[in-house]
C-alpha cells in the first residue's frame, strides 16, 4: 500500500560477482520530475548484498542533499535555527531481502557499518520501500538505467584491477538493449 505522494523517488541497484568486484548505482528525482540526480560507484572485495546496500546509502545521501536545497524543506526557514522537515522518499529496489531488513522483518546483522549509516538516515526521512519484481523492474526506465550502471561500475573496477583497457562487455550491452526494446504488455 502506497502512502501519500512522495517528495522524492529513489531507484537503486547493486551488482556483484564471485570475482569480488561490485558496482552500485542510484537515481533520485523529485515527484514532479524537475530535479534529477544520479550516482554510481564500484568496489573490490565486495558482494552483491553490500553493493545493493551501498546503493541505498548513497541514494539516501543524495536525497538529503537535494532536499536541503528546497526552500519548502524547512520549518521556520527564517529563524536562527530552522529545522528540516522529513522528506517522504519512495524507494524502489529489486532486492527483496534488503527491503525486508529495512522494514525490520528480517534481521539487520550483515554489514554493520552500513546499518549504522542507514540508522542515521532513518531518523531524518520517511522511507517507503517498494519491491520491484523482475518483470516490473524491466519496464521501468529508471530501474533499467541503474541496473546497467551498477553492472558497468562493477566491470570498470574489474578492468581497472586487471590493468586492462576499460570496456563494457558486449553481452551486457546486448542484454540492456533487449530490455529497452522489450514491449511492455
Amino acid at each position: 500500500m502506497q502512502t501519500k505522494e512522495p517528495d522524492l523517488l529513489l531507484w537503486t541497484d547493486g551488482s556483484g560477482h564471485q570475482d569480488g568486484f561490485g558496482g552500485y548505482a542510484a537515481f533520485v528525482r523529485t515527484s514532479d520530475n524537475l530535479v534529477r540526480h544520479f550516482c554510481m560507484g564500484s568496489a573490490s572485495d565486495s558482494s552483491v548484498d553490500r553493493m545493493e546496500f551501498t546503493a541505498l546509502i548513497e541514494g539516501l545521501r543524495m536525497c538529503i542533499e537535494m532536499w536541503q536545497r528546497f526552500p519548502n524543506s524547512y520549518d521556520n526557514p527564517m529563524s536562527d535555527c530552522p529545522t528540516m522537515k522529513k522528506p517522504r522518499i519512495r524507494w524502489y529496489s529489486d532486492r527483496e531481502s534488503l527491503i525486508m531488513s529495512v522494514k525490520k522483518v528480517y534481521s539487520r546483522e550483515n554489514c554493520p557499518d552500513l546499518w549504522a549509516a542507514f540508522e542515521v538516515y532513518e531518523k531524518m526521512i520517511h522511507l517507503e520501500p517498494v519491491f520491484m519484481a523482475e518483470a516490473v523492474a524491466e519496464a521501468s526506465e529508471e530501474f533499467t538505467e541503474v541496473d546497467l550502471q551498477s553492472s558497468t561500475g562493477r566491470l570498470m573496477m574489474r578492468d581497472y584491477y586487471r590493468n586492462t583497457p576499460l570496456r563494457v562487455d558486449e553481452t551486457l550491452m546486448k542484454e540492456h538493449k533487449k530490455k529497452k526494446e522489450k514491449p511492455t504488455t
